[in-house]
């Protein structure tokens, strides 16, 4: 369970992609000024060190410590948060900006992109054309493992649509929004089911979507933002989660 030492005031949900991690970086100094405490869903490490080693210090320090918790692509998705890290710290020395997401080692984030990239060459050249979504469950089914406790903050950022849903469900607040559109990508509905939160009859057309949302989107997209948006205008996909239950305006 993710317990919170108080009751927050906002939580605030975004797609883990470029165009809303830009919007959350430019927010950020805002949501300080009228909250006064904020948690963001980045490793405690990279907060702790961007605040105590990265003050005064040029992008490319800080993208040197960016790589020490996250991959290349993670850390280029952040970077419009995590360079104002820092300078919120100097500029707003009695606001408090804390992360609560566990440590994680980069190689570790790397394998799975590599799991999951063999999962969609699997299926993609596989003769039969059958879908077989039992690999792609156990690839989301979660360790088990205590959630962090998140500091006495005002405002709780979650990205992602199951995050985002989690934390509503766990954290007593008084207000929610979005700063995006949110909707769960084709991954994260294999994630509910492996979760336990969707039934696994849904596991076959949530694998044939992943397929092509990666295969198709992801990789044939200039970036996340670009995939998402294709995502959300890809009709089918949208009736789908509608009949599902899990799309919302």
């Amino acid at each position: 369970m993710l317990l919170l030492e108080s009751m927050a005031e906002l939580i605030i949900g975004i797609p883990r992609i470029e165009e809303a991690v830009g919007k959350l970086g430019e927010e950020l100094g805002e949501l300080l000024s009228s909250y006064s405490s904020i948690a963001l869903p980045l490793p405690k490490g990279l907060c702790r060190d961007l605040i105590y080693k990265g003050v005064g210090a040029v992008d490319e320090d800080l993208m040197d410590i960016s790589l020490k918790y996250f991959n290349a692509s993670l850390a280029r998705i952040w970077w419009p948060v995590i360079k104002e890290i820092p300078r919120l710290a100097i500029e707003m020395p009695h606001k408090e900006v804390a992360c609560y997401e566990e440590d994680v080692d980069p190689r570790s984030l790397e394998t799975n992109a590599y799991r999951l990239a063999a999962l969609l060459i699997r299926a993609r050249i596989s003769i039969s054309g059958r879908i077989d979504p039992r690999p792609w469950i156990e690839f989301f089914k979660p360790a088990k493992k205590i959630f962090p406790k998140i500091p006495n903050v005002r405002v709780i950022v979650a990205d992602g649509y199951v995050k985002y849903k989690e934390i509503l469900d766990l954290v007593e607040h008084k207000n929610a929004r979005k700063l995006w559109k949110l909707i769960p990508t084709p991954l994260e509905i294999l994630e509910m089911i492996a979760k336990g939160y969707l039934d696994e009859e849904y596991s076959v057309d949530a694998v044939r979507f992943s397929i092509r949302y990666l295969g198709d989107y992801v990789i044939g997209s200039k970036d996340l933002t670009d995939a998402y948006e294709k995502l959300l205008r890809d009709r089918e996909y949208v009736d789908f989660l509608a009949s599902i239950g899990v799309l919302e305006d």
